[in-house]
Formats: structure tokens, sequence, C-alpha cells
């Protein structure tokens, strides 16, 4: 049986665009001799909305609309056995779906089963679960073959042994073929799987472990979606394993792709593709997050403010390699505290990335600001009204050339608070916003547009005389260690002690944290690639006690 793989970047709620795409995609295999031409298309989880739709399926409107395009657009003109992620409205409920199309008719509605609620999925907010007891809420039937279909969670809850949810959806399955003496020769996943750092080598490790566990000798297919959607990260990655348990398929990372593999016929095995580094797998996702960002929302241009240290000079290649040099702007703001050697620093990062650029002097403005305000030098509110200069600034700049612009703090500033609201927290997105310090510094020997000086030097917001971060902040590779495993592995204070950490200071950092979280609320949108980002996340009151924790 010979399967098309479409992995495509949808735009979230754009039908009209996604519509044309598949139908790009549908036609063009339908047009090709009966010998080339797939015997199954199968398109992404949602691959119609784009995942995800959020608060939109609340509207009447829109899901109707969605039920109009499937079926003017798509189900009244496709003859080829197609598999199609959108949604289902039925009695009420509204369900997460896979559409099963054939000779422009709707053949089988497969309902998602499994619907997860952790980390940035929320679908029981807006979905209905599917019925998981009939074997008939599974099956289509093409070319005599049987296939069995699953959609994201339902599969991939394996990662976690289904902790999260109600039912083993594989050994339910399971038992079913049994009882009825079912053969199943494939089992189908349409998934939006967002990126996080080592997440593709964990689909492909779910696929193994379903096969070896439950269906030995049936082909494991998953069909990812790619693309960034507003903080998410699609990596796409599709995989198929065949009978054997070999791998005779991998898709591109972080690209789309239409690919035809025939699941009968022997195959050219592939070893798991050779996986880039977790740095470089982030870097790439954050280009692609900064893109299509640009791209899905209208935007070309991007205003950076380039100080010298490393986490512009990061944000600034990342920007250049996502939009062209010809759409950046590196904006240089010194003051009478920013030091030659960042200045000339940022003149030759901004020479060799070949990004447009202009130095503009915040010293007269900032004078200004202190006399009509009566405030006086080397004070607190004196640091915070330079940042927030050059972020007004920025925005300013970036308004005249309707363009955006991009925050260029980290996940251990924003952590922390050591991060100035309406100064460098504003922006549309914050592309670093989930790498801690010490993963800026690490990715950023990626980039030979970087000067070494950048790179080496200790971080410093150049605010006052002689300014350092470790004049305030534990070094970042102590702090680092103890922010993650607050944040990404939920633990308290006296199990982070435990770890060997100082008391004083492991209770500082909560305390930190906890005090930083009304800055955290008016962040820029984060782009996520760890398994906890700020924002939708991390979902903590302003003035809720911590001192259960800390």
């Amino acid at each position: 049986m010979k399967v098309c793989f479409a992995q495509i970047n949808s735009k979230v709620c754009d039908l009209k665009y996604n519509a044309s795409k598949l139908c790009k995609i549908i036609f063009e295999k339908e047009a090709l001799s009966d010998e080339e031409k797939p015997d199954l298309i199968i398109f992404p989880e949602m691959a119609l909305l784009g995942y995800t739709p959020k608060d939109l399926l609340f509207h009447k409107g829109f899901r109707l609309a969605c039920e109009n395009i499937l079926k003017e657009e798509l189900i009244n003109k496709i003859t080829i056995p197609t598999l199609i992620g959108s949604i289902h409205e039925e009695a009420g409920n509204l369900y997460n779906a896979g559409f099963f199309i054939e000779n422009k008719q709707i053949k089988k509605i497969i309902h998602k089963k499994l619907l997860p609620n952790y980390e940035v999925f929320n679908e029981k907010r807006y979905f209905q679960k599917g019925l998981s007891d009939d074997l008939e809420n599974y099956f289509i039937q093409v070319k005599n073959q049987n296939l069995a279909i699953l959609i994201c969670e339902d599969l991939l809850g394996l990662e976690n042994d289904f902790y999260f949810n109600e039912f083993n959806t594989l050994k339910k399955l399971k038992d079913l073929t049994q009882k009825e003496n079912k053969k199943l020769d494939s089992i189908i996943c349409l998934s939006a799987s967002p990126f996080r750092a080592g997440q593709p080598e964990k689909r492909l490790k779910i696929l193994e472990k379903a096969q070896q566990n439950y269906f030995p000798s049936t082909n494991f297919v998953l069909v990812n979606q790619v693309g960034g959607q507003d903080n998410l990260i699609f990596d796409g990655n599709s995989l198929v394993l065949n009978k054997n348990a070999e791998l005779i398929y991998q898709a591109k990372s972080f690209e789309e792709e239409i690919k035809t593999i025939d699941l009968n016929e022997k195959q050219a095995l592939l070893s798991p593709k050779k996986q880039i580094s977790e740095i470089k797998q982030i870097s790439e996702a954050l280009i692609l997050g900064i893109q299509d960002y640009f791209a899905k929302t209208g935007f070309q241009k991007a205003f950076i403010g380039i100080s010298g240290g490393i986490d512009s000079a990061l944000v600034a290649c990342l920007a250049e390699r996502a939009l062209g040099a010809e759409n950046v702007f590196g904006i240089m703001m010194p003051s009478k505290y920013s030091s030659k050697g960042s200045i000339s620093d940022s003149e030759s990062l901004l020479a060799n990335l070949k990004i447009k650029s202009q130095c503009i002097s915040i010293e007269e403005i900032l004078q200004v600001y202190l006399k009509q305000l009566n405030l006086s030098e080397l004070t607190l509110a004196e640091e915070n009204l330079q940042s927030r200069i050059r972020g007004a600034t920025l925005m300013a700049l970036a308004n005249s050339e309707g363009a955006l612009v991009l925050a260029t703090g980290n996940k251990s500033e924003f952590a922390v608070g050591y991060a100035t609201l309406y100064g460098d927290m504003c922006g549309a997105i914050a592309p670093i916003g989930d790498l801690y310090k010490t993963q800026v510094q690490e990715i950023s020997k990626l980039f030979s547009e970087i000067p070494n000086e950048i790179i080496v030097k200790a971080p410093s917001a150049e605010l006052r005389p002689n300014q350092k971060d470790i004049d305030s902040l534990p070094d970042y590779a102590e702090l680092d260690q103890i922010l993650k495993l607050y944040i990404e592995d939920k633990l308290n204070l006296s199990e982070i002690i435990q770890k060997g950490f100082a008391a004083e200071l492991t209770k500082k950092v909560i305390n930190l944290i906890k005090k930083a979280e009304f800055k955290r609320q008016q962040a820029p949108i984060i782009l996520k690639v760890s398994s906890c980002a700020f924002g939708s996340d991390w979902l903590y009151s302003v003035v809720s006690d911590n001192s259960t924790l800390a």
C-alpha cells in the first residue's frame, strides 16, 4: 500500500489558505498515473485549522465555516482515499477528529480519544473525548488493509505511560483486536506534536515501544505538523516503522515534506536520522519560530537593541537567519555607562551580520528625564529608566517602519526578575525567553558572526559603573541548575537542597521567582523549546503565597 505523507505547515484558522494547500497536494497526487498514485494521503492532526485554534472553537460561526469549507472545498472534490485532521460537531459535542474521505464521500470520522490537559495543551476545554470501547471507532480499510487511526495523544501518551490520561488507548485497541480476532496491518497517527529539546528522538522511541509492547508485526506511521504557531514550534519529523521494526522513513526537521512510501514493499532501511545536537535543534526551532511568527502575522522587519552582550547578539543572529539581513535592524543605544568594548563588539557583530544598524546615544534623553522627574543618578530608578528609554526608542523606530521589536531577555532573567518592564521586556516575541543563560552561551557558539569577545565577557547590564550580573545574582552555572530543578522538575526547597545546593541561596532564588511573577504576566510571547516555558506552560497567580515551596 502506497501512502503519501503530507507533513505541512498550516496557518491557524486560515481555513481558505489551509484548504487550498490540502487541495493542491491532493489534486497533484490524483493526477498521477495508477502506478505512481498513492493509495492513501495522510495529513496531520487539525491540518485544516492549524493547531491550535484556541477559543475560536467557541464561536459557532467559526465551527460552521470549518464544516462548510471541509464539505465544499474538500469532501465534494476528493476521490483518492485521504485522511484529514479537522473538527467534528455532533449532538452538541465538539471532537478533535480525523476525516476519512474517498470518492467525494466521508467514509469514516474518527474521534480523538485522549485529550491532553498538561503543558500547553488544554483540549478538555474544547473537546469531548471519542468513544474507545468499540473497534469501529478506530478502524478504516484501504486496499484490503486494516488501519487503526489514532490522533496524537492516543499514541504519544505512551511517553509517560498514559499517566495523564484516563486509560491506555493502545491496550484497549489490542484487547479489542484480540477479542474480535481482527488483523491489524498498520497504526496511523495524525499528530500535532510541538517541539521541545529532544522530542524528535522521544517520538521514535515511543513508536518503537508501542510496536514492541502492543503491536509487533504492525506498521507504525506518524504524520506530524511542522511550523510555528504563536509560541509553539512544530518540528515535523514524521516517521514510519515497518512490520519488522525497521525505520524506513523519517521526514525533514522544521520543513514541509510530501513523500510517498510503499508500506508493503521492501524499503531501503534507515538508521535513525543522525540527530543534530540538542543546541542545534533548538537554534533551528527558534529560527523557524521567528520566521513563521512574522510570515503569519504579515510583518517583515524586526528591530533589536544591540548592547554588546551575548543575549542581543544571539537574537540578532537568529533573526538574520529567519528574516534575512535586509529585514533586521540592529540599534545601538549607549549611555555613559556603556563600555568602549561593548560598543566596538556591537559594531563588529553588526558588520559580520551585514544587518542595517544605527547608533543613538540615550545620554541626553536620560539627563532630561532625570532633571524633569527630579531623579538622582546611580539609583535603581535611573537604571530602569535607561532600559525604558531604550525600549521606547526601539518601539518608535519599529512603528516608523511597520516593524516589530524582538525582546532579548533570556529565561534566567525572566525567572528572577532581572529584566525591566517596558524596557528590555518590550517586544512582540522573546525568541530566547525559554533559554537559560548557560544555554544562550552554548548556542551562541554556533554562530561565527558573534565575536568571541562577546561570548567570553562577564554578563553585565551596564546601567551603572563597573556593573556585573554576578553583583546581584549567583553565577549562572549554579543559578540555572536551581531554576531548572524548580521550574521544569517541580522540586521544592528541601528537595533542591538535598541535591547539594546551599539552603540560603536556594531560598533566595525561589523567592526571586515568586517576586517576579507580576513581570512575567506582562512579558511578550516566549517561543517554547523546553518542557516548561513561561507563558502557557507556567500558570501561577501573582498574589499566591509560595511559602509551602520556599
